[in-house]
């Protein structure tokens, strides 16, 4: 069963606002019911929800029981109100709730439909604590994954370092500063040398009242830094807002190196790509490939069946390229309707085979078009396994090669012997 939000709202309006809010920027469903009463008939039928937006006072409850309701069914809670009470904001954020939203003006609405997409998000996103401190890690460990978060702990930076060895994938990292075996801002130099910010984000954390920590800690790396002791709003605005700026830095990261209609990496990401695979080739000798690919009679395509034809049988072959490489290959298209690979830590004869899947299944792909025309496309390839030419160099043999497959018949691969 797909999952839902659940919507506890008496006002129809703002109801009907953040209902159709999200279903028209996420496709969630969402159910919405006005009391009390109805969430209860409701939950006791219903249960997949991973998300509940509570209003505090409804018509047969105003102390926020609807709220309680959520939290004893394990649904996580974002509350809302128009109620601007002192204490009872106290109370209500002193239960395991994810926000406290005001929804007084229209931009609250908004910022509630985003909270919604960032919640969802945030279930995929790893993150790890690193502090020695049993009591401040159990603490931060709880409000990360009452925000949803995928956490791991560490009570020191070795053990953390390991933990990200692991599970590369880890988007932020929360470090104290004073620990044991290796401190905050060790740590951190050593994640910076191997990861850079828009990868991997640190928040370091401090007690300490010398200011020259944090900025040490941010020259050397750190994203932000939250002083000890925090308050629980602060820290889930600093968390949120510091996933925000990876997402916007991969955004950014992702128009500038990679092509517009194939989501392949484009020419200037390739060359920055493979430079910095040389790093690696300079500690371990490692065979590799590099070939040139080009669509034949591709004019054709655009000319008998139109540009949007064009588009999708590049779009078709760039999936057909990613499907077949491996994950640490680097595969670009170069313009038009030609690609370059490097497959890395590849036998001569592995990548001859890699390239020959890539060839077979576009021959064998039957291509259907919008008008529900069909077409098939044949590709050409020159491949160059020299990998003690300069890149520059293999991509010319490579070139030369798929030249030579061009003029002997086209669909055919021609490699170095």
């Amino acid at each position: 069963m797909q999952e839902r939000v659940l919507v506890i709202e008496d006002n129809h309006t703002i109801a009907r606002m953040i209902s159709t809010g999200i279903g028209k920027r996420y496709g969630i469903p969402v159910d919405v019911v006005g009391s009390l009463a109805d969430a209860t008939a409701l939950l006791s039928e219903q249960t997949s929800y991973f998300l509940t937006l509570c209003d505090i006072q409804l018509p047969d409850s105003l102390n926020g029981e609807a709220i309680d309701l959520a939290i004893t069914h394990k649904i996580p809670v974002v509350v809302m109100t128009a109620i601007t009470d002192i204490q009872m904001r106290k109370d209500i954020i002193s239960k395991p709730i994810i926000d406290y939203v005001t929804k007084t003006h229209p931009e609250d609405i908004d910022y509630i439909i985003d909270r919604v997409g960032e919640i969802y998000r945030n279930r995929d996103i790893k993150i790890l604590v690193v502090d020695d401190s049993t009591l401040a890690r159990t603490i931060m460990v709880k409000l990360l994954r009452i925000q949803q978060f995928i956490v791991f702990e560490a009570d020191n930076g070795s053990d953390g370092l390991a933990i990200i060895e692991k599970n590369p994938d880890i988007k932020v990292i929360l470090t104290d500063y004073n620990m044991p075996i290796m401190n905050g801002l060790e740590f951190t130099i050593q994640v910076r040398r191997k990861y850079r910010r828009e990868a991997m984000a640190i928040i370091a954390i401090s007690s300490e009242n010398d200011s020259s920590i944090a900025s040490q800690l941010l020259k050397l790396g750190a994203s932000d830094f939250i002083h000890k002791p925090f308050v629980k709003e602060e820290f889930d605005c600093r968390i949120n807002n510091t996933v925000r700026g990876i997402e916007n830095l991969t955004k950014i990261m992702n128009i500038a190196n990679r092509d517009y209609l194939t989501g392949m990496f484009n020419r200037r990401h390739f060359f920055a790509a493979f430079e910095e695979y040389q790093k690696e080739l300079k500690q371990s000798l490692q065979p590799f490939s590099v070939a040139m690919i080009d669509l034949d009679d591709f004019k054709k395509v655009n000319d008998i069946y139109g540009h949007d034809a064009g588009d999708i049988v590049l779009t078709t072959f760039a999936e057909i390229i990613r499907k077949n490489v491996r994950g640490a290959d680097i595969a670009a298209r170069f313009g038009g309707e030609e690609f370059c690979v490097v497959l890395k830590n590849a036998h001569p004869s592995d990548a001859l085979r890699i390239f020959e899947l890539i060839r077979s299944e576009l021959e064998r792909t039957v291509i259907t078009l919008p008008t529900k025309a069909t077409l098939k496309c044949t590709a050409s390839i020159g491949v160059c396994s020299e990998p003690k030419m300069t890149i520059s160099d293999m991509i010319t043999v490579a070139d030369k090669h798929l030249y030579t497959s061009k003029i002997t018949g086209k669909n055919r691969i021609t490699a170095s012997d």
